[in-house]
């Protein structure tokens, strides 16, 4: 109950100094439902199942953490590209185990190792630092995501490609990190950071060849079918329940690897990527048959 209520003042701290209606909106609804929570849970029967505080656990090592670093922060900067808008359950259950070993241990006794820390997201090294180091956060006063990115990240309007691919729209983006020198140490005040370098690991070295592909007819046409829904969605003269943007970019997104996973009507010949990728791997086996043959 004390995660809750932690994220109840967070919620409150938005709703009260964000001039943004819609993220005032987006908090109240999330105050309403975490208060339906934790309303539940003093309502529930305690004699009937075990509470996780109670099961003697003392230590949490979590290897993969890059599986739980999908938690959206609650912000009062709207809608900001860069910054995770989505939270997934395990995520949620991780964050409030780690907040109850961490409460009871003096916030020690947690080890998250991970390879990618960040990938997606720049935010998500906020929610890294958050799970790990919630009272240096704090104590640095950058425990708040609106305050940490005040201090550590940089947000700049640009004009960036529509997800129809057809124009170009004004965007606010998370752009970058400033002041990393003193980010990194108070990172580094609880991570220990291995590189490739450091480790002296031996790895291939990769050579990236970019090829264009270019939109097959039917391709042009379906595009701009997405680009007209994408309008009127944006509009308002559609139902969501019926056609968002979530389904028009999934869309967009298989129609850029094969339109047979858009409908299976459509053929191999809709779509010039993957025969251009048959195309280079056959290309790559007969000439690595050839030197072999001449060695």
């Amino acid at each position: 109950m004390n995660y809750i209520e932690d994220k109840l003042n967070e919620l409150r701290e938005i709703k009260t100094h964000s001039e943004n209606k819609h993220t005032v909106k987006e908090a109240e609804q999330s105050i309403s439902g975490l208060e339906k929570q934790l309303e539940e849970l003093q309502r529930f029967n305690r004699d009937s199942f075990i509470d996780f505080e109670n099961l003697g656990i003392d230590f949490l090592f979590v290897d993969e953490a890059h599986h739980f670093k999908n938690i959206r922060p609650i912000t009062g900067l709207g809608n900001v590209a860069g910054i995770t808008n989505t939270t997934s359950k395990k995520n949620v259950d991780m964050e409030m185990k780690v907040r109850q070993i961490q409460e009871e241990h003096d916030f020690k006794n947690i080890v998250f190792a991970t390879g990618t820390p960040v990938s997606n997201s720049i935010s998500e090294l906020y929610t890294m630092m958050n799970y790990i180091q919630p009272d240096i956060l704090k104590r640095y006063q950058v425990d708040y995501f609106d305050s940490w990115v005040g201090a550590f990240g940089e947000i700049q309007n640009s004009m960036e490609l529509a997800p129809t691919g057809d124009k170009y729209q004004p965007k606010k983006r998370f752009k970058k990190f400033v002041n990393l020198p003193e980010l990194m140490k108070i990172y580094k005040e609880t991570a220990d950071i291995q590189t490739q370098d450091m480790l002296d690991l031996p790895v291939p070295e990769a050579h990236i060849i970019p090829i264009e592909s270019e939109l097959t007819e039917n391709q042009k046409l379906y595009l701009e079918e997405l680009v007209m829904r994408s309008d009127a969605v944006k509009c308002g003269t559609v139902d969501p329940s019926q056609d968002n943007m979530l389904k028009i970019t999934g869309e967009a997104r298989k129609l850029a690897i094969d339109m047979r996973l858009l409908d299976s009507s459509y053929s191999l010949a809709d779509n010039h990527k993957l025969l251009q990728v048959v195309d280079n791997v056959k290309e790559f086996i007969v000439r690595e048959w050839k030197i072999r043959l001449l060695r």
